[in-house]
Order: structure tokens, then C-alpha cells, then sequence
């Protein structure tokens, strides 16, 4: 649901926008003439299309081309996964090849990178930091509807997400199973991030599939 709503619609976007935002993993092709190596804890499939835009090439999305992946089956899975892609793309974006952040270096490449990726990252810091300014105001008595809004809404996903995590953990239920999944993956976006930029744990710095 989530590849056919946002992430393919989002990708070829970007696609006639300038160019794709890295490549599918299981399905992406490149001419050999452009191939070139990376540093090997970086995820190619990221990296070796921005390398290639760096240069001012285009990355196309093929929505036509289909490939089959095995899901991972688990939540554990899924989060030992998620955990490991954000942490290793994530170093490898700000100690290995920072420039492609830099607008004035890669030009709107670096606008796509920060919409598309960065800014995903990040998205589970940005989360409990408004959270916590909204509590800090309803305590305050400086309220907003906004505060409210924002401490409700948080406080119902994580509950619908408990619940998930307690019915839907072993049986799928549609709703809560979904709900659950979404807490996983900003869970290990959070702890990934963490340990990317402010540990530098580089456990995860050479892949090993979970599946």
C-alpha cells in the first residue's frame, strides 16, 4: 500500500523533476560506462545513482520494470532492516560524500536529497521534539489548538500502536498491524539516526540480509 500510494508516485515525480533519488535495490540498471566504484559501507544502490547525477546524468524511474522481494516476516526483521539501511545510508551521507547536500555543489539534486531522504531521517526527531513543545505549553497554559492536536494525535497512534505490538503481533490485523509496522519503522529510523551521526557506531557498515 504504502510503495503504490507514495514511495513509486514519489519517485517517478522526482524522476521527471530531474532525476530519481537512488534505485530499487532489487531492479536498476546502469550503463557501464557510468559505473564506478563506491566506498563498499555505502548502500550502491543510493550512492552509485548520486554519483552519477553528480555528474549531470539522469536517473529514470522505469515504473514498467517489476521485480519480486521476499518480505522480511517479521517485525524484528523488518526493524533490524530499516535500522540498518537508515544507519548506513545516513553515515555514509554526511562523512563520506557530504557534498551532494550541498545546493551549490549538486545544485536542485541536493534539494531532492534533503526532501526525499534527509528529511525522512530526521522525521522521528522532529516528532518528539514538537511533541515535547506541546506539552511543555499545555503545561504552561500557553495552549494552542495545535497543542493539542499534536499531543492527541500522538498519544492515539501510540496506543492503536501498543495495540498492535499486543493483538496483531503474531495474527495480521489490517488497521493496528499497520499502525504497528509505522512505530517500527520510526523507532528504528530514530535509533538509527542516533547512532549514525552522534555514536558513528559502525556496526552496520558492510550489509547482511536478514531474509
Amino acid at each position: 500500500l504504502y510503495w503504490d500510494l507514495v514511495e513509486n508516485r514519489l519517485r517517478e515525480a522526482e524522476s521527471n523533476c530531474g532525476g530519481a533519488v537512488g534505485a530499487m535495490g532489487s531492479i536498476y540498471a546502469v550503463r557501464r560506462t557510468f559505473y564506478r566504484a563506491i566506498e563498499p559501507s555505502c548502500c550502491e544502490d543510493l550512492f552509485l545513482p548520486l554519483l552519477i547525477a553528480e555528474q549531470g546524468y539522469r536517473t529514470h524511474y522505469a515504473p514498467g520494470a517489476i521485480a519480486d522481494e521476499i518480505s522480511t516476516g517479521s517485525f524484528e526483521a523488518e526493524y533490524r532492516r530499516k535500522y540498518r539501511i537508515v544507519h548506513q545510508a545516513l553515515r555514509c551521507m554526511v562523512y563520506v560524500y557530504p557534498r551532494l547536500l550541498h545546493p551549490g555543489h549538486t545544485g536542485t539534486l541536493a534539494l531532492r536529497i534533503w526532501s526525499h531522504k534527509m528529511l525522512r531521517w530526521f522525521l522521528p526527531m522532529m516528532l518528539i521534539t514538537a511533541q515535547g513543545a506541546a506539552v511543555l505549553r499545555l503545561l504552561d497554559s500557553k495552549t494552542r489548538w495545535v497543542d493539542f492536536v499534536l499531543v492527541f494525535g500522538g498519544s492515539l497512534f501510540l496506543f492503536f500502536a501498543m495495540l498492535g505490538r499486543g493483538l496483531a503481533y503474531s495474527k495480521p490485523i489490517p488497521f493496528l498491524s499497520f499502525t504497528y509496522y509505522v512505530f517500527v519503522v520510526l523507532k528504528a529510523t530514530l535509533y538509527a539516526s542516533w547512532s549514525a551521526l552522534i555514536s558513528k557506531d559502525d556496526r552496520f557498515a558492510t550489509w547482511d540480509h536478514n531474509r
